[in-house]
């Protein structure tokens, strides 16, 4: 069920990305030089992260004007833009307020150097 979620979500993520235009899609780089174009752009910061697989993270940028990118950052520390737009919102956390959750039967094999990389540049 969670792999068809992801595989659902990445199929979206790249609709979306093919329907932005060329000339809109920033080329991949260091992910504290994409951080910094998006901070200075549009005044987005990291609002929320997953992982996608063992050596790949998502990140969700949003601003208070409500702009929102989304980047696919790798283990060798580059990031992509793969999404963005407008009219960003928040929902209401889910029960039990934990700060990330992970499926049943997941093991989290995530690449500790990436998820140490992620966190330390925050």
């Amino acid at each position: 069920m969670l792999m068809r979620s992801a595989a659902s979500l990445a199929a979206g993520l790249l609709i979306a990305a093919a329907a932005t235009p060329a000339w809109a899609q920033p080329a991949c780089a260091n992910r504290d030089q994409v951080l910094d174009r998006f901070q200075a752009k549009f005044a987005e910061k990291p609002a929320a992260l997953g992982v996608v697989s063992e050596d790949s993270v998502l990140e969700v940028l949003i601003s208070e004007k409500g702009t929102w990118t989304i980047i696919i950052t790798g283990s060798d520390g580059a990031s992509c833009p793969v999404a963005s737009g407008i009219a960003w919102e928040n929902l209401e956390a889910h029960a039990g307020g934990s700060k990330a959750t992970q499926a049943p039967g997941e093991t989290g094999r995530v690449s500790p150097q990436l998820l140490a990389g992620i966190e330390n540049s925050e």
